[in-house]
């Protein structure tokens, strides 16, 4: 049996009603960098650090005291002092006068599968040229955000910008030179940003950005255009100057939702292409509808 156990690559264990480990296989040894007299006989104070071996300890004292199984996931360091995300699975079995007499588990590592799932989970959220928010991203998260808003009873502003006369330097350069220009604003915009304020790319060469509080919103929505018409985009040995036209809207989510915030936002961006571009228009009630399309 033990054989058999030792050629399972998931370490696997058996500790008694004591907790004294009584049963584990090679990779159990492994995965604590001890001898198998440094782990049967002993318990999880003598084989875990302190800090962990209470955890372990208590975890199990309930899985005893109710008698069934346990499944987690849980993060665990190997002796090799690698991180691993990783489930648990483990089950009580029970005496002939069905008293608890021990347990057994076994660890699966699922590192790798939570790797993949984070990269497929960042392909879906992301866009592919910017790494920024996609629009169905940004809409989902911002949703969000005026939920917590409204529960709170905080504000939030919506900007949304795009560069000015892009579709010329597009025809002009290439869009390989358009793709890194968009690439150079992104990175100088989320620059300025707070860690909880979301950014996404919803268009070509449109973007968006959602925010908490008027005076946060306000600061950001001015500083962009000057910043962009200071930061111009280095292609080859020329500079190309960057303009960017900033719209937002700050609104209570308690009384507007986040469509009509977007669509205010639009009407002040609109209205800044009118007073002329590289500059920004920041609404706090409705704005007035677009006259003609300035984009």
């Amino acid at each position: 049996m033990q054989a058999i156990l030792d050629n399972i690559p998931a370490p696997i264990f058996a500790k008694n009603a004591e907790g004294l480990y009584t049963h584990c296989n090679r990779a159990f040894l492994e995965y604590l960098g001890l001898s198998r007299e440094g782990v049967i006989g002993k318990t999880v104070h003598d084989v875990a650090p302190p800090d962990l071996a209470r955890v372990y300890a208590d975890a199990d004292r309930r899985l005893l005291a109710a008698g069934g199984r346990q499944i987690y996931d849980a993060q665990v360091q190997w002796a090799d002092g690698g991180i691993r995300d990783v489930t648990f699975y483990k089950a009580v079995w029970h005496s002939q006068e069905g008293q608890p007499a021990g347990q057994a588990g076994a660890i699966f590592d699922i590192t790798e599968r939570r790797r993949l799932e984070k990269e497929l989970r960042q392909l879906a959220e992301t866009d592919d040229l910017t790494g920024r928010l996609n629009r169905r991203s940004f809409l989902q998260q911002a949703e969000r955000m005026f939920l917590r808003a409204r529960e709170h009873g905080a504000s939030v502003a919506l900007l949304l910008f795009d560069l000015d006369h892009f579709k010329e330097l597009n025809d002009a350069f290439g869009h390989a030179t358009g793709d890194a220009v968009l690439c150079h604003v992104c990175d100088l915009v989320g620059q300025q940003l707070r860690e909880e304020d979301l950014f996404g790319r919803i268009g070509g060469d449109e973007f968006a950005i959602a925010a908490y509080g008027a005076a946060q919103a306000r600061t950001i929505a001015d500083r962009l255009p000057e910043l962009l018409g200071q930061s111009p985009f280095l292609f080859g040995e020329r500079f190309l100057p960057i303009g960017i036209s900033v719209g937002g809207a700050i609104v209570d989510p308690a009384d507007v939702q986040l469509d009509e915030a977007i669509a205010r936002a639009d009407r002040a961006l609109y209205e800044a292409k009118r007073q002329g571009r590289r500059r920004a228009v920041v609404f706090d009630r409705p704005g007035p509808e677009p006259v003609d399309d300035l984009r």
